[in-house]
C-alpha cells in the first residue's frame, strides 16, 4: 500500500503541473496530459479499498468537476427563484431577524410631550451664497463679457469679487456709495450706468 501511496503522491505533483502547462498554454495535447494523469490516480485508488456506491457516485462528480475546470467552464450559479425575489423587490426578513429587533420605545408620557412656550420670532439670516447667485444671474452671458472687459480690465476674478461684495450689501444707496466713491467710477460712463441698473433691479426684486 505504500508504494501505491508513494506513486500517488508522485502522480499529483504531476498533474499539477501539468494542469499549470494546460492553464498557461490551452490545448488539446496540454488536456489530455493532464487526463491521463488523472486517469492514472483514479485507477490508483480504485485498487486500495473496493468502491461503494457513495463512493463510486463521489467519484463521478469529482470526475465532472475535474472536465469542467479543464474546459474552463465555471459552475453555473442559481437563478433567484420568485419566491426568493419579492414582487416590490423589497428585502423581506425572516421571522427569527424580526424576533431579534428589539421592541419599538414606548411613546413617552403625556407630560414629556408638552409643547415649550413658543419663543419670539427672530429675524432669518439671509444666505450670502444665495445672494452671491441671485446677483451673477441677474447678468446675461453677453454682459458678463461686455462689462468684465469695459470695467474690470477683462479681470474675472475681480470682476466675480465685485459682485459678491455688491450682493452682500444691505440696500442700493451702500452699492452706489461704494461704486462711485470707492471705486470712483464715472456716473457718466454708459457702461457703468447699465451695470448699476442691473445692480438697482437686484435690490429692488430683494426687498
Amino acid at each position: 500500500m505504500n508504494t501505491t501511496l508513494n506513486r500517488l503522491i508522485r502522480l499529483n505533483v504531476e498533474l499539477e503541473g501539468a494542469l499549470r502547462v494546460a492553464a498557461g498554454r490551452p490545448s488539446p495535447e496540454a488536456l489530455e496530459a493532464a487526463r491521463e494523469k488523472f486517469d492514472e490516480m483514479t485507477a490508483l485508488f480504485a485498487t486500495l479499498a473496493p468502491a461503494s456506491a457513495t463512493d463510486q457516485h463521489d467519484e463521478e462528480q469529482t470526475q465532472l468537476k475535474y472536465d469542467e475546470a479543464l474546459n474552463g467552464e465555471d459552475s453555473p450559479m442559481d437563478e433567484p427563484t420568485d419566491s426568493m425575489v419579492p414582487a416590490d423587490g423589497q428585502i423581506v426578513e425572516t421571522d427569527a431577524e424580526a424576533e431579534a429587533v428589539p421592541a419599538a420605545t414606548s411613546a413617552p408620557a403625556p407630560e414629556a410631550q408638552r409643547e415649550t412656550p413658543a419663543q419670539e420670532s427672530r429675524p432669518i439670516a439671509v444666505d450670502e451664497r444665495m445672494l452671491k447667485s441671485d446677483l451673477r444671474k441677474s447678468f446675461t452671458l453677453n454682459d458678463k463679457f461686455r462689462f468684465r472687459r469695459e470695467l474690470f480690465g477683462g479681470d474675472d476674478a475681480e470682476f466675480s469679487d465685485t459682485l459678491d461684495l455688491l450682493a452682500t450689501m444691505h440696500s442700493l444707496s451702500e452699492a452706489e456709495e461704494y461704486i462711485y466713491d470707492d471705486l470712483q467710477w464715472s456716473r457718466e460712463d454708459e457702461n457703468v450706468a447699465e451695470f448699476m441698473d442691473i445692480v438697482a433691479n437686484f435690490f429692488n426684486t430683494r426687498k
